[in-house]
C-alpha cells in the first residue's frame, strides 16, 4: 500500500479541502498500522530503510515533517491539529488493545499546544440590542434564547417549544439533546420572557429552516456592529458572572467554576450586566403594514402589490401557495369561504394577509427567503 501517496478514500469526491485531506489521512494511516507491525518512516518523509523512531520525540518530529509535506500544518490551525492528533491517538490505542499493533506509536506525545487569547470577546448591551433588533423576526426567538441563556448554539438548534415552559420561566432541555448527556434546566430572565411571548407556539422547532449564516451576516450588517466569535455565548457568561455570581453561571452555562474565573471573571461591570439582562426588543413589523390599518385597506394593498410586483415566489407545493391564491382570486375579504380548511376563521385570514405584506416588503428589500 502505497500510503505516502495519500490516495482519496473508496468513492470519496475528488475536493481540495482541508477536512477532506485530514479524514483521507486518517483512513490511510490506521489502516497502515492495522497491517504493519514495523512502519517505515518512509512515509512520513524519511528514508524508504528506517524506521518509526522509538523515542517521542522524534516520532513527533516525524508526524510533523509528513503532515508538513502535505501543507496540513500551514492550513490548520494548532486546535484543529491537536484533535486530529487526539482522533489518531484514540484509534491506535485501540489498534494495540485487539493486538494490531504492538504498541502506540503516539503513546507519550503531547498535542499540539494552542494559544490561547487573553480575553474573550463579548458584545456590549448597545451592540447586542442593535443585533436583535436587526434579525429577521423569525429568527429572533433563536438568538435570543442563544444571547440570554446558557444554552450552546447546537443545543438551541434542536430545542423544541414544547420544552420552553414560559409560565414557569424555564426551559428544560432533555439528555440526548445536551453536549454531554445531561439534562439541562435553564432559568429564562424576565428580558427574555417578554421577548419570547409573541413566537410562543405549542410544539416545532425553535430554529427556522433557514440558512442561519446569512441570517446572522444580514443582521450584523443591518446593526453595523462587528462580529467576534462566539460572541453570543461569551455575552452570557461574562455578564451572568457580574450579575448572578460563579456557581449560578456553571450551573446554567455547563462550565466549570475554574473556567469561569480563568475567562469571564471581572470581564464587565455589574452595571453593564444590568442593562444586559434588561434588554427588549420591540417586534419589528414591517413598515408596508400600518398598526391603524383595517383588514380590508390591507387587502386592497395586497392586492396591488400582486398586480404591480407578482406574487410571492412560495413552491407551489406549500399550504401558503394555496393560501395566496385563494386570497388574490377573490374580490373582497367578504367573500372568501372558510369550508376547504385554508384559513380557520376571520382572525387566521386577516393574520395571513398582514403576514403576506411582510413577505412582499421583505422581497423588495432583497432580504425574503423562500
Amino acid at each position: 500500500m502505497v500510503f505516502a501517496s495519500l490516495e482519496p478514500l473508496p468513492g470519496a469526491r475528488q475536493r481540495n479541502s482541508d477536512a477532506t485531506r485530514i479524514l483521507t489521512f486518517h483512513f490511510h494511516i490506521v489502516t497502515y498500522f492495522l497491517t504493519a507491525r514495523r512502519p517505515k518512516i518512509r512515509h512520513f518523509g524519511g528514508k524508504p530503510d528506517d524506521s518509526l523512531p522509538r523515542n517521542a520525540g522524534g516520532r513527533s518530529k516525524a508526524i510533523c515533517r509528513y503532515l508538513r509535506s502535505r501543507g496540513l500544518s500551514l492550513l490548520l490551525v494548532a486546535k484543529t491539529r491537536s484533535r486530529h492528533f487526539g482522533y489518531l491517538n484514540n484509534a491506535f490505542t485501540i489498534a494495540t488493545k485487539a493486538n494490531a499493533l504492538a504498541a502506540n506509536p503516539l503513546e507519550g506525545l503531547e498535542p499540539f499546544r494552542v494559544k490561547r487569547k487573553t480575553k474573550v470577546e463579548i458584545l456590549t448591551p448597545e451592540e447586542m440590542k442593535a443585533f436583535l433588533s436587526a434579525l429577521d423576526r423569525d429568527w429572533l426567538p433563536f438568538f435570543a434564547i442563544c444571547a440570554f441563556t446558557g444554552l450552546r448554539r447546537e443545543e438551541v438548534s434542536r430545542l423544541d417549544w414544547t420544552e420552553i415552559k414560559l409560565e414557569r420561566s424555564l426551559i428544560d432541555l432533555p439528555a440526548e439533546k445536551g453536549k454531554n448527556n445531561r439534562r439541562k434546566l435553564e432559568e429564562i430572565p424576565a428580558n427574555l420572557t417578554k421577548i419570547l411571548k409573541p413566537f410562543v407556539r405549542e410544539a416545532g422547532f425553535v430554529r427556522p429552516k433557514k440558512k442561519l449564516q446569512h441570517a446572522m451576516e444580514t443582521a450584523v450588517a443591518r446593526a453595523k456592529i462587528e462580529w467576534k466569535q462566539n460572541c453570543l455565548r461569551h455575552s452570557f457568561c461574562s455578564y451572568a458572572v457580574a450579575l448572578k455570581g460563579l456557581e449560578w453561571t456553571s450551573d446554567q452555562a455547563d462550565h466549570s467554576i475554574a473556567i469561569l474565573k480563568r475567562d469571564y471573571r471581572e470581564v464587565v461591570t455589574k452595571e453593564d450586566a444590568k442593562k444586559y439582562f434588561s434588554i427588549l426588543v420591540k417586534e419589528a413589523e414591517s413598515t408596508t403594514v400600518s398598526a391603524k390599518s383595517t383588514p380590508a385597506e390591507n387587502f386592497t394593498k395586497l392586492i396591488e402589490l400582486h398586480e404591480t410586483k407578482g406574487p410571492v415566489p412560495f413552491r407551489p407545493t406549500q399550504r401558503d401557495y394555496k393560501r395566496q391564491e385563494k386570497l388574490v382570486s377573490a374580490d373582497s375579504l367578504s367573500k372568501i369561504t372558510f369550508d376547504d380548511g385554508l384559513f380557520k376563521d376571520e382572525a387566521d385570514l386577516n393574520g395571513f394577509v398582514r403576514w403576506i405584506l411582510r413577505r412582499q416588503t421583505k422581497r423588495e428589500a432583497g432580504t425574503f427567503e423562500p
